[in-house]
């Protein structure tokens, strides 16, 4: 019936993810210096963890440009993408500007990072503490007989709005001055009675 039906589409969706987490994982475990990155489906790829690190640590975004590499293999035409960040320069070459830039990307990465060994490393060393946080808790709420670790606490409530500005002064207090009519001589009285 309908609960065996969700039981097995939620099983379906579990191993999905299982799936992914295992592509994942394979990507992230492979040598900074192996082009294989280019070719993983799951995660971050060259691109975005390029703009990271230039986001954090150059205040400026990298600067991709492009041009004809010539042609390749069978008459296909090439693209190279060069990428500068700073006063570095890489480049990439493919049949595709998508693969080309995440080529130079890539190019990149190394050049900014030769010590790194595992692409996972680079990752990691870009991620935000609450990626790395959310992260941990979505794997903390699949493991069996594990716990998520307990959610950081709210947000304090924002202040509250300033009060409203008046849009004409108020009268004074005391009664009829003369303020409603402009003040003093335009027919108010005084307190001597005149």
């Amino acid at each position: 019936g309908l609960v065996g039906g969700r039981q097995a589409m939620v099983e379906r969706a579990h191993g999905s993810f299982a799936h992914i987490e295992t592509l994942e994982a394979e990507a992230l475990n492979l040598p900074l210096s192996d082009d294989s990155i280019l070719d993983a489906q799951v995660g971050k790829t060259p691109v975005m963890v390029l703009q990271e690190h230039c986001h954090k640590h150059v205040g400026k975004l990298p600067v991709y440009s492009a041009a004809q590499a010539g042609e390749g293999e069978g008459g296909n035409l090439l693209h190279r993408i060069t990428v500068q960040s700073g006063s570095r320069l890489a480049s990439g070459v493919s049949g595709t500007k998508k693969r080309a830039k995440q080529a130079a990307a890539l190019d990149m990465l190394r050049q900014l990072y030769p010590h790194v060994e595992r692409w996972g490393e680079l990752v990691a060393s870009t991620n935000s503490r609450q990626r790395e946080e959310k992260l941990a808790q979505a794997r903390a709420r699949r493991a069996p007989g594990t716990h998520a670790p307990p959610a950081a606490p709210p947000a304090p409530p924002p202040p509250p709005p300033p009060p409203p500005l008046c849009a004409s002064p108020q009268p004074p207090h005391g009664g009829a001055s003369g303020a409603r009519d402009g003040g003093v001589g335009r027919g108010a009285t005084t307190s001597a009675g005149v």
